[in-house]
């Protein structure tokens, strides 16, 4: 391995170890599962560990995992700097959604869906300027900093290599720790903040509010189903007014063993995660993600970028072909997303007014109060949802779950058990979702939930069974209305 500062000679390290095998790596403690197998769906996407006449300052290695749709950087420390936590932002050089023939390089993708904002997290529409935000740990004077970005958003014309040519920027940075401050969080520090997740936060212009949403409001990159576990009992710890399913939650931490499994407490708790990828059927010792919809009560303050520190910035190319002066190309060709819709759910919502009257002393009718009861139906034109053809699973089940925000329990409103083929529509137009009390001022949301099987029968320590989960708000189309009750009833 060689590393160079400032384009001066390269330095050449002898016997560096993978953080899968590094002493203390987050990637290799004790007790855990090596998540770095191809049988697991590892591949390896970038690399550039530096020559003899050409390096990059921080060594570094990139592996996408086609089941899980994970982006994994490893970045080393190779020039021994002192500081114990790294910010990366990962972000697509262009955020054009549109294609420009002349410069097809300009241009997104849906890749980043699964951690977009509800309300533009589909094929057709995305925000493609969204960026992605997270803290890691880095065992100072020659350790690793590894980022994991959820890229798990299908989508076909990604495959279509000779289509456009989307390039994504990677800016990593250390950060003065002191510089953070966590309140309303115990006596949680941001090193025991990072060593149960990776925060991440979306989108934000100001480093300091990225940060901020990293902590409080991004999605966790969890490094198991435990910690995961005790995040979602810290959430509910942390956001008092959740009645809905906060009994759930802390539950579920509660009660769960060490090796037990997270997807149903996920699909549970389907409204206030906003996303989840994991096993179906064991609790494994691997990244778990998970975007929570509420917040944690944290406040930071100050610049927390180190200053004349050393720092990288890289352009990677998603799609193979020849070599660029200005970025990386994939060592060879990665089979990008699993899973994705193309358009907003659209629910019809039919109204029953119920008048509430009662008879008094002298036969005076009093009116008590109006009740609003709904019911929610699929709309005649459903999403359609895109599998990738080459993400090496096959679709077994997928359900959707009406949710009304963190103060009522999710509803399972239809499934569909048998395998199907891509793309299809999802759920059949006009089926029944849910009743429910209209009275509530709650927006319902949309939860999608995908079951998929590994083809591969030689997994090592990857559950064979996957869940994605993905909430949406939909868009909501007036139905019939229909009045009852009255004084004379």
């Amino acid at each position: 391995m060689y590393y160079s500062l400032n384009g001066t000679t390269p330095i050449r390290l002898d016997n560096v170890q993978l953080p899968f095998f590094s002493p203390n790596d987050p990637l290799n403690l004790p007790g855990t599962l090596k998540d770095m197998y191809k049988q697991d769906g590892w591949t390896l996407a970038y690399r550039d560990f530096g020559t003899a006449t050409d390096a990059p300052p921080l060594p570094f290695l990139a592996l996408y995992n086609k089941y899980r749709g994970l982006l994994r950087f490893m970045f080393y420390n190779a020039p021994a700097d002192s500081h114990t936590a790294y910010k990366a932002e990962i972000k697509f050089r262009n955020g054009a959604t549109t294609i420009s023939p002349s410069t097809p390089d300009h241009y997104s993708s849906a890749l980043f869906t699964f951690s977009a904002d509800q309300a533009k997290s589909f094929i057709t529409n995305y925000d493609g300027s969204t960026s992605q935000f997270q803290l890691s740990p880095m065992n100072a004077y020659r350790g690793w900093a590894t980022f994991d970005i959820v890229a798990a958003g299908y989508d076909p014309d990604l495959a279509t290599s000779n289509k456009y040519d989307p390039v994504l920027t990677v800016n990593v940075t250390p950060i003065d720790e002191s510089k953070i401050t966590l309140v309303g969080a115990g006596t949680m520090s941001l090193n025991q903040v990072m060593g149960n997740y990776k925060p991440t936060g979306v989108g934000s212009t100001s480093d300091l509010q990225r940060a901020f949403n990293a902590i409080n409001a991004g999605y966790s990159d969890y490094q198991s189903a435990t910690k995961a576990l005790n995040g979602i009992q810290n959430f509910a710890n942390e956001n008092q007014n959740a009645q809905g399913w906060i009994g759930y939650a802390a539950a579920a931490a509660a009660t769960i063993a060490t090796d037990g499994t997270l997807a149903p407490y996920a699909i549970g708790l389907a409204g206030a995660i906003n996303s989840f990828i994991g096993g179906a059927n064991k609790g494994t010792q691997q990244a778990v993600p998970l975007n929570f919809a509420g917040k944690f009560q944290f406040t930071l303050s100050g610049n927390i970028e180190a200053q004349n520190a050393i720092s990288w910035s890289g352009n990677y190319y998603l799609n193979p072909g020849p070599q660029m002066a200005d970025g990386y190309r994939p060592v060879q060709t990665v089979n990008w997303g699993v899973v994705n819709i193309d358009q907003s759910p659209s629910i019809v919502m039919d109204t029953l007014v119920d008048e509430i009257w009662v008879l008094n002393v002298g036969d005076d009718w009093e009116h008590v109060g109006t009740y609003y009861f709904k019911t929610l139906h699929a709309s005649t034109t459903s999403p359609t949802v895109y599998i990738n053809p080459n993400c090496g699973m096959q679709l077994e089940s997928e359900q959707v779950i009406v949710s009304f925000g963190t103060s009522m329990a999710p509803v399972l409103s239809t499934k569909n058990e048998t395998p199907v083929t891509s793309p299809h529509s999802f759920p059949n137009p006009g089926s029944y979702l849910a009743d429910y009390d209209g009275t509530s001022a709650n927006q319902p949301n949309i939860t999608y939930v995908f079951k998929f099987k590994i083809n591969d029968p030689n997994v090592v320590n990857s559950d064979k069974e996957l869940v994605f989960t993905k909430t949406y708000t939909p868009t909501i189309i007036p139905g019939t209305t229909e009045y009852i009750g009255g004084p004379y009833r």
